[in-house]
Formats: C-alpha cells, structure tokens, sequence
C-alpha cells in the first residue's frame, strides 16, 4: 500500500500493449509511501484528474473510485485480490495479471461482465513508489516495462484500478448525447419565442 506525496515527473514509464485500437494510458503521478492504507481502506481509496490517489474522498470533482487491489505472490505473480464493496459485480475473476522474469514486465487483462464498471486509472505500487495512469477511453489490457518505473528493484507489490467515478470527463457518447439535448432545447426556446414575438399586439 503505497501514499501521496508527490516526487515529481522522475518516473517515466514505458507503455505497450493498452486496449486495442486506442492509445496507451498516461502516466500522471508518482508517489512515496502508503496508498490508502487509512481509514475505510480500498472502500474509501480515490484517484484524481489531478494525478493524486486521497483517502475519503467521495463526490469530489474527478474523483474514482477503487475497483480491486491486487497483490503479488513471492514469486510476483498473482496473489490475493481485495474487491471494493462499491462494485457488487466485480469478483476478481476479471483480472489476469502476467510478470514477465525475463524483462521484468508486467501484463494485465480485464474482463469485464454484465454491471462491472469501466477503468480509466490504474495504479502500480513497488518498493514504496506508486506510479498512476490515466486514459479517457476504457482501459482492458496493458503491459508495463517495471524496469523504467523501479530499476533499483525488479518486480511489483500490488496494481490498483480505478472506476470512471463521480464528476469524471464524460465518454465522447455522453458528449454527443448532451450537446444534442442542448441544441434541443435551444430550438424549442427559439420557437418560443418567435411565437411569443408573433402574437404580440400591435399598436397604430
């Protein structure tokens, strides 16, 4: 469980394999420390548009909230999973998590069901550094070249994913949706008041 306090853009990391057909995830933040190991635990963790994962932070603008904590084995394979109790259809199942000895590279796919929600942040958390990423579109797979992020100290502790959350930037799809539903609107102010313009009385 890794922190908040920020070390700066020192991190970089090297991103293959994201989603198909959409672009890789951006690295927004890097940390010391505990990540949510607070009050609530992982039911109360949250990650920010502003590249900051707080504990006990529900409403906030931008802010999401955590799916699913996975830890590594002894060996940096898959181990435990914590489920959020927010998210009722997600059983930890949905995640595969792949470490790759040979260049210490680590691989993940979701696989979401009927109800799972939709992941825009990830985070990944080794010998107490914590590196967040972020994409707009659905985040399902990706593969992570630990070596940029940790080259000190090969493998990985945990990885954390986060849901879209309260006051996210909305899907290009919900755009479409509101910036129709505005023109809607404007059209039937429009008409109304032409028709109010219309039947107004004239004067000789």
């Amino acid at each position: 469980m890794r922190n908040s306090a920020l070390l700066g853009a020192a991190a970089v990391a090297t991103m293959v394999g994201a989603a198909p057909a959409l672009a890789a995830p951006t690295l927004i933040g890097s940390f010391t420390g505990n990540v949510c190991g607070g009050a609530g635990g992982i039911n109360n963790c949250f990650a920010t548009t502003s590249g900051t994962v707080v504990q006990g932070n529900p409403g906030t603008a931008g802010s999401s909230p955590l799916i699913a904590r996975i830890d590594s084995n002894a060996n940096f394979g898959q181990g435990g999973t914590e489920v959020s109790t927010l998210f009722s259809t997600v059983t930890g199942s949905d995640f595969a998590i792949t470490y790759n000895a040979a260049n210490n590279s680590l691989s993940f796919l979701y696989t979401p069901g009927a109800g799972d929600p939709v992941i825009h942040y990830f985070g990944i958390s080794q010998a107490n550094g914590y590196n967040l990423y972020y994409d707009p579109n659905p985040i399902t797979s990706g593969t992570i070249n630990l070596s940029t992020l940790y080259p000190n100290n090969p493998g990985w502790s945990h990885i954390d994913f986060f849901d879209t959350g309260v006051g996210s930037v909305p899907e290009p799809g919900t755009w479409a949706m509101m910036l129709l539903g505005f023109g809607a609107i404007g059209m039937v102010v429009r008409r109304r008041k032409s028709a109010a313009t219309n039947q107004s009385p004239r004067t000789a």
